[in-house]
């Protein structure tokens, strides 16, 4: 292997430098290939890559590449820049601009239903949820309807990408309303292995929302969602299209 050596005469001239991957301007995600190519009068030695002005590991030999990996640096317009050095010092720079678009885990509801009850009559009526405990002794007939339960839970799917991204979850109702005489409509919520029990809203009328405390979970998560009513009776009480909101957030730069 020829060893590039510093010329006789001193060497003026700075060499050029071009990049061959990524191209200018160009969407990129995941890991990518930096890598770029150049010329001079006595050969070039070195390689150094940047992004936003930081170094990306160390200098490589002429024609080396480094990978990328996109998701550290968030989505948005970034700059890459390749620093060729000459045998005899000589440095000449070019720079270009990407477009990180890492596209996150898609969002989604598990649903509950709707709170459905029936009266010893088998008419819908009101009837309250423990707590108070006493409440489920007397007024205890009354179901989610998606699950055909009262406290059978869903089940918050996997983070398919644990790595990048970090799944979040809140409480979800497209209707709840706590019906005339200021009476009282709430909802407390479970998530498994994040919090207890939780009181999350009461009285309405409330349409298509998402509420917290908004909770970090893994994956996987059985949730669940009780119904009280301070004064059972009907048409008292509505909760309907009741469900657990997930969606996924960047872990690294944004």
């Amino acid at each position: 292997m020829r060893v590039l050596s510093p010329p006789a005469i001193p060497d003026v001239i700075a060499p050029s430098v071009y990049f061959t991957s990524p191209g200018a301007n160009s969407n990129v995600a995941n890991t990518i290939t930096i890598q770029a190519l150049g010329s001079d009068n006595y050969g070039i030695a070195g390689m150094q890559y940047q992004i936003d002005g930081a170094n990306i590991g160390g200098e490589v030999g002429y024609g080396g590449s480094v990978g990328l990996d996109t998701h550290m640096y968030g989505n948005g317009w970034h700059t890459l820049t390749a620093i060729a050095r000459d045998v005899a010092g000589n440095r000449t720079s070019t720079s270009i601009s990407i477009n990180v678009t890492n596209s996150a885990p898609g969002a989604g509801i598990v649903s509950l239903g709707d709170h459905a009850l029936w009266n010893d009559d088998g008419y819908y009526d009101s009837y309250r949820h423990s707590p108070p405990a006493y409440d489920d002794s007397a007024y205890g007939n009354w179901i989610w309807s998606a699950t055909n339960a009262k406290y059978a839970p869903v089940y918050l799917p996997g983070n398919p990408n644990p790595t990048y991204y970090q799944m979040r979850v809140w409480l979800h109702g497209e209707r709840v309303e706590g019906g005339s005489d200021n009476v009282i409509n709430s909802l407390d919520l479970q998530v498994g292995g994040v919090a207890g029990w939780t009181t999350i809203w009461q009285q309405g009328p409330t349409w298509s929302f998402n509420m917290g405390p908004l909770w970090n979970v893994g994956g996987g998560n059985d949730c669940y969602a009780h119904w009280y009513c301070s004064y059972p009776g009907w048409n008292n009480c509505f909760c309907q299209g009741i469900g657990f909101y997930y969606d996924f957030v960047p872990k690294y730069a944004s």
